[in-house]
């Protein structure tokens, strides 16, 4: 099956706007290796890693899950849509202990970025919890929200719930009636 292609940022308490203003930052810049994100100085580190669907393993069996980038870095996270016809490959087995990594050696540009998905109920319940040493990530988070959401608008581009059960593999059904 065709499927698209996802790149996320995790969802966590103290960080949520902080994950939104880099989003923001990724929209119009794109996304860049691993190497030149963090500053590291190590060829093994020159790729994005990616989501992609592994159709040979049952993403409802708990040790799937734990194998899997869809677990940590897309459900219920800040996570970038992007074109399926990018050139990526399957991570090797002795490059990841992950089933369904895959790695792209090139910035991702902004164009290949056709959707993205916020995690809506972890983002309402994190704004009416009362953890004071949050209040300053809460701050940037409203302020924003309405900000993405306006790129979002203006660079004519899709937004999914990426709380929703599923929701990569409804995108993906989604990809055969598309023209991208």
């Amino acid at each position: 099956m065709n499927s698209y292609f996802y790149h996320g940022i995790e969802s966590y308490s103290g960080y949520m706007g902080s994950a939104v203003q880099l989003m923001i930052k990724i929209l119009k810049e794109g996304i860049i290796i691993r190497n030149k994100a963090r500053n590291y100085d190590d060829d093994k580190y020159n790729h994005v890693c990616l989501y992609r669907k592994n159709d040979e393993y049952d993403y409802g069996e708990e040790s799937t899950s734990l194998r899997s980038a869809r677990e940590g870095w897309i459900n219920k996270c800040f996570v970038f849509v992007i074109n399926p016809q990018i050139e990526a490959r399957k991570a090797r087995d002795e490059e990841t202990d992950l089933i369904d990594e895959w790695r792209c050696y090139n910035n991702i540009l902004p164009n290949d970025i056709v959707g993205i998905a916020l995690p809506f109920e972890t983002i309402e319940e994190y704004l009416n919890e009362q953890f004071e040493q949050d209040e300053e990530d809460k701050k940037i988070l409203k302020e924003s929200l309405p900000q993405i959401m306006e790129i979002t608008k203006q660079l004519n581009i899709p937004v999914y719930n990426s709380d929703e059960d599923n929701f990569t593999d409804k995108l993906d059904s989604t990809l055969e009636h598309s023209k991208v």
